[in-house]
């Protein structure tokens, strides 16, 4: 009996350890906090950011808060289409799900931007609600691909 009130003591006692230690050395930032993904226009819109394309890309103009970080990214798989062409399938956490999904409902025609560290990366329509939290991101080769996979990766 005695030993298992020390043993549960010990637990309490231990168990707030974790806190203290997160305290003292909180863990670094999340580096995905500065990737946002963005409603997008091709029209200049009241409030609205303009970013220039990346290449040949044409420049659109970003609402002024993001829809979800970086850091609701739950999974990025590099992947091809039967074409041959590269894209990342972008799956998103619980509460990224909920909130694409409620804004991309009233975002048809428009489209989802990618920005990271204040560069529009690249941008796709939104021709339906994006619901389940999984949609793609096209980009320009293989490399691309996994550069891209491995940015919104979460850390480990």
């Amino acid at each position: 009996m005695a030993l298992r009130v020390v043993t549960a003591l010990m637990t309490v006692m231990l168990s707030g350890c974790g806190a203290l230690w997160d305290l003292a050395y909180p863990p670094p930032p999340d580096p995905r906090a500065s990737i946002g993904f963005y409603l997008a226009k091709t029209e200049p819109t009241v409030a609205w950011v303009k970013r220039e394309g990346v290449g040949e890309q044409p420049a659109l103009y970003l609402a002024p808060t993001p829809v979800v970080l970086g850091t609701a990214v739950q999974a990025a798989t590099p992947m091809t289409d039967p074409s041959g062409l590269f894209y990342v399938a972008i799956r998103l956490n619980g509460n990224g799900t909920r909130k694409l999904a409620e804004v991309s409902a009233l975002a048809l025609g428009d489209q989802l931007a990618l920005v990271i560290e204040d560069r529009l990366l690249g941008a796709a329509l939104i021709d339906a609600p994006i619901k389940q939290g999984l949609f793609a991101m096209a980009v320009r080769d293989k490399n691309a691909a996994f550069v891209l996979s491995l940015a919104l990766h979460p850390p480990e």
